[in-house]
């Protein structure tokens, strides 16, 4: 018999449905507007035992910037520098400054400051795109 589930070979159909959300969000900014990234603080802190770098930023600018790498600059109480480069891994995803917005992150305390205390940072560098 040449009957399938009832229908005839003919009436059979096959195929494939694909449904997808797509979500994006767009910045509409006036002429004129631009990022200002600050680093305003960084701080070391204990989250389940494990030390943490926590950085305290704020973007003083009107307009957004996403941050995928960046590269920062300490000073310790030694007196010396460490430069730190982070990486979107490090960072746990591309970072986006809202406009006029703070924006606290917590990453891995790095190896570069192991049994350091920071008495100032700075920004060298805030990488746009991902390298």
């Amino acid at each position: 018999e040449d009957k399938l589930k009832g229908k005839e070979p003919q009436e059979q159909q096959a195929g494939i449905n694909i449904n997808y959300r797509i979500a994006k969000s767009f910045y509409v900014t006036p002429k004129g507007t631009k990022p200002k990234v600050t680093l305003q603080g960084a701080y070391k802190i204990n989250v389940n035992g494990q030390e943490m770098l926590r950085l305290s930023f704020q973007n003083e600018g009107t307009k957004h910037q996403i941050v995928h790498n960046m590269k920062l600059q300490f000073t310790t109480n030694a007196n010396t520098t460490i430069d730190v480069a982070l990486s979107k891994e490090d960072l746990n995803g591309s970072i986006n400054f809202l406009a006029k917005e703070a924006r606290d992150i917590v990453v891995p305390w790095p190896q570069d400051l192991v049994n350091d205390s920071i008495i100032g940072a700075q920004i060298l560098n805030l990488e746009p795109k991902p390298q």
